[in-house]
């Protein structure tokens, strides 16, 4: 991710799988200390499947539901009901709100919210 280092706490997306899952996969694999989370509808379902199979082919276990806490190393994909559009997903998708859902679990998990620190001293040093 283009020197973004350690700064990225988790990749939240909202109906957004449609190619280079080879890229999301190895983000994955390789940012085990943040969390992954994919939510969506049946226009994207076919790419959200192959790249579930793709982790569990590596080894990387994903859930299929938000009913647990949110970690590192979390992966989650949930398809939404029939009748959910792309349209609604920042207010509907699998639930009411669902970006102040992952917001919230993310606050409760520390490792999750912790600010990324500069390791160069203060210029006035």
């Amino acid at each position: 991710m283009g020197g973004l280092g350690n700064r990225v706490r988790g990749v939240f997306l909202l109906d957004a799988v449609y190619g280079e899952l080879d890229k999301f996969a190895s983000w994955i694999e390789n940012n085990r200390s943040g969390f992954f989370v994919s939510a969506y509808t049946r226009y994207t379902k076919r790419h959200d499947r192959e790249l579930i199979q793709m982790l569990r082919e590596k080894g990387i276990a994903a859930s299929e539901t938000m009913d647990g806490p949110l970690r590192p190393g979390s992966v989650v994909f949930i398809e939404t009901p029939e009748g959910v559009t792309h349209r609604d997903y920042v207010t509907r998708a699998w639930t009411e709100n669902p970006v102040k859902e992952v917001l919230v679990k993310m606050a409760a998990t520390p490792a999750l919210t912790r600010v990324a620190t500069s390791s160069r001293a203060p210029a006035n040093q």
